[in-house]
């Protein structure tokens, strides 16, 4: 066959363009001379594909494009008696109104020059997408219409329209302003027409609520902060960019835009969270837990004030999920999981699911879009498992079009007036803790838009795991680990805390993708899991917690552990913990334990927070495997060394808990059966009169009926929050308030932990589907 060549300018032949069919297939370097060396080598017959034609390029695609809708303007001019030919006189000149036929162009009213304009983009046009003089919708050619996937842009602001509806409203819009004037309305929060934002259903606050910014010298310290310990994380704003921003607004706070006030005060809330207490009284001379709750209200007001609701800015996005990262220690999960599902929806509207450059975006702009959606779409994987919901829609993507990861480079490589983005670098730059984590999670997209090919249910841990489902695992990890060490750890220096930081996550997301691989959930019971499968997952899970400890204890790492707790490893502890309640004296019992204990003493969350279930579950199951280990030294003879610090506080918590619970039964008791005794009093007399009056009605059987319902809702064994219809049976005042998800926080720190989790932590195995099963009753199923 000959050989696929291109033409040279003098009329002879390149060499071949393409490798040939044999080199292809093997996969290797192919020199492309016919024969090629390889070929001649091995004295084989060389063959090459024949060079396909040449597809039109985009510009040709345009220019036939531009063609056709003038042909088709022309024809609709000639159906109106109007030669597009002929030289336009004064009267038909656009804004005359004299000639009824001819169609005018309205004036220019906003007073912006043309390159103010608003910029419209799409990947099926170069031209502006909304035309002034296009027809309309009876002469107008429906196919077009809805085929246009458009970006419109304004002032900051952008709005993605994929929908046949919209894209056709947009092309009938005469003044490219109305596109955004619902989301640039400055009105009172309900205008004449009843017009009402509703920011405060999310946010909880009043848009006009007072929320002062605080001195220039202290935001100058909060900005300084924000940029050592939290942007290195996150890259949700380019800190070369946003600098001469906040000098300028620390000047004059009145005159701060809406948009960028509500993310100059998430940027405050980010920074006093990245601080502890000590350093939040050196620096800004005030209580860390004072300044966090202050600046993450007026986060709030501000995002109110900028209408989150409905804005189309991405500032206003940036300052969301910043404003996010800094509740998601302290709310509620499943609060937490909501609100990022706000701002994905924010984020589509503006159509960061795409890449930027389907809309021929400047450079820079299409890389900041990347890094805002992919963060986000970490987080959302997170938080997603954290609330514990399947994980695998947060993996699908948007096909060929869907957003690339970002780049690793510096960022002050990164420019609004480039015109390209530089090469990637091979070496670890200021991305290099945020591109490793969107490695990991374009392998996990990728894999899982295979198996979804495929029509296989993908799941890092299935208890029918066969030896080739794991293999395969196995091998999936082992690529990721292979393009962690050859990209980025083998050039991280472990002297600089981010590259240290990036070290340790990506030797803490292979420990932890193996250990969900091997996880003791896959053997029924310990005596079915072979030794070596058993010391495997115990060792994975002793790596994962020191270095979990190492990132919430190191002095190097001290302005980086506040991201810490949100990727605690729950799994690898409860494995750990599990395994010391049954076998209390393993060899191994003393070291572990003084990991843990240092675990507890760099996560205050652990002993603190007894707003979220879980951290009372786990400490209920720490008393277990500790009281079992005492006992055990008791019943061998030897001596109980002092209780350490931890197991005492988790036992005045959960004897201070008892205390308030019998306190407040008693009060319910008493209420419950004064309230009890009157109402039932009270129906009897009513009953007998009714009775006596009506002589047998249908009413009686009505009137006994309700007397019976209201005895049985007195009863106290009858346990209204068990019962998903309560409602239709009545209440009464002394039902208990579940709006958090569970009744009482205190319920879960029983007296005796001993007997807490029988149904759970039975001889010498968990029963992980029960844990699953009362985790997942807590919103909190930290387990898949």
């Amino acid at each position: 066959m000959e050989a696929a060549s291109a033409p040279r300018a003098g009329g002879r032949l390149n060499r071949p363009v393409y490798s040939c069919i044999r080199c292809s297939d093997r996969k290797v370097k192919c020199d492309r001379q016919n024969p090629c060396g390889a070929c001649t080598k091995h004295n084989v017959r060389c063959e090459f594909h024949p060079l396909a034609p040449r597809k039109p390029g985009k510009r040709a695609r345009d220019e036939k494009a531009l063609r056709e809708r003038l042909k088709r303007h022309e024809q609709l001019l000639n159906e109106q008696g109007i030669d597009p030919n002929e030289p336009p006189t004064p009267e038909s000149l656009p804004g005359s109104g004299r000639t009824p036929g001819h169609a005018s162009r309205p004036e220019n009213t906003t007073g912006k020059t043309p390159e103010q304009e608003p910029r419209v983009t799409g990947n099926n046009l170069k031209e502006a997408a909304i035309d002034p003089l296009a027809p309309d919708s009876a002469g107008s050619d429906p196919i077009k219409s809805i085929t246009k996937t458009q970006l419109l842009q304004q002032g900051g602001l952008a709005r993605f329209v994929d929908n046949p509806l919209w894209t056709r409203v947009i092309e009938e819009i005469h003044d490219p302003e109305e596109a955004f004037d619902e989301d640039c309305r400055e009105e009172s929060e309900e205008d004449s027409h009843g017009y009402q934002d509703n920011n405060d259903l999310v946010l909880g606050v009043k848009s006009d609520a007072k929320c002062p910014h605080p001195p220039p010298e202290h935001i100058d310290q909060l900005w300084q902060t924000f940029v050592e310990n939290v942007d290195p994380l996150t890259k949700i704003v380019h800190v070369p960019t946003l600098r001469p921003a906040i000098r300028k607004a620390m000047t004059d706070t009145a005159g701060v835009p809406k948009s960028f006030e509500a993310l100059m005060f998430a940027i405050y809330s980010m920074a006093v969270l990245s601080l502890r207490d000590g350093e939040c009284m050196t620096r800004l001379g005030e209580a860390r837990k004072i300044l966090l709750s202050r600046y993450i209200s007026a986060t709030k007001v501000a995002l109110a004030r900028a209408n989150l609701m409905g804005t189309l800015s991405l500032v206003v996005l940036q300052a969301l999920i910043l404003h996010i990262f800094s509740i998601r220690d302290t709310y509620d999960p499943r609060t937490v999981w909501t609100l990022t599902g706000v701002a994905l929806r924010i984020a589509e509207g503006m159509g960061l699911q795409r890449d930027g450059t389907s809309f021929d975006l400047p450079p820079f702009e299409a890389e900041i879009r990347r890094r805002i959606w992919w963060q986000l779409k970490m987080h959302d994987f997170r938080t997603t498992e954290l609330t514990g919901l399947a994980k695998a829609k947060v993996l699908d993507r948007e096909g060929e079009n869907a957003s690339q990861p970002p780049i690793n480079i510096n960022d002050d490589q990164l420019y609004p007036a480039m015109t390209s983005l530089p090469e990637e670098s091979n070496t670890p730059t200021d991305m290099v803790f945020v591109g490793l984590r969107s490695q990991l999670s374009s392998f996990a997209m990728k894999l899982h838009a295979k198996k979804k090919e495929e029509g296989i249910k993908w799941n890092w841990w299935d208890d029918a795991a066969s030896t080739r489902d794991m293999a395969e695992k196995e091998a999936g990890l082992k690529g990721v680990e292979e393009i962690f060490e050859t990209k980025y750890l083998r050039y991280c220096d472990p002297s600089d805390p981010l590259q240290f930081m990036a070290m340790l996550f990506a030797r803490m997301a292979m420990n932890h993708g193996r250990f969900l691989v091997h996880h003791p959930r896959r053997w029924p019971s310990a005596g079915t899991t072979p030794e070596s499968e058993r010391q495997l997952v115990w060792g994975l899970s002793v790596k994962l917690l020191e270095q979990s400890d190492l990132v919430l204890s190191s002095r190097q790492l001290q302005r980086f552990s506040w991201h810490g707790p949100y990727f605690f490893p729950w799994p690898a502890f409860i494995h750990v913990i599990d395994t010391l309640r049954a076998n209390p004296l393993m060899p191994e019992a003393d070291k572990t334990w003084g990991l843990i204990e240092s675990i507890y003493g760099s996560n205050e969350h652990l002993l603190s927070n007894t707003r979220k279930p879980i951290y009372i579950v786990v400490g209920n199951l720490t008393l277990k495997a500790y009281n079992a280990r005492s006992m055990a030294i008791a019943n061998a003879g030897g001596i109980l060394p002092a209780a350490p610090e931890f197991i005492t506080k988790l036992h005045h918590q959960r004897a201070s808990a008892k205390a308030q619970k019998e306190v407040r039964n008693a009060r319910k008791n008493q209420t419950g059966l004064n309230s009890a005794q009157a109402q039932t009093n009270e129906n009897m007399t009513r009953t007998e009169d009714e009775m006596r009056s009506s002589q047998g009605t249908s009413e009686d059987y009505m009137s006994m009926q309700n007397l019976n319902l209201q005895q049985n809702l007195l009863q106290p064994n009858h346990n209204m929050e068990t019962d998903p219809f309560w409602f239709t049976n009545g209440f009464n005042n002394n039902f208990m308030d579940t709006s958090n998800g569970f009744t009482n926080n205190t319920d879960y720190m029983l007296a005796s932990p001993i007997t807490s989790l029988d149904d759970i932590v039975t001889g010498d195995h968990m029963n992980w589907q029960q844990w699953d099963a009362t985790l997942a009753s807590l919103n909190m199923n930290i387990c898949h």
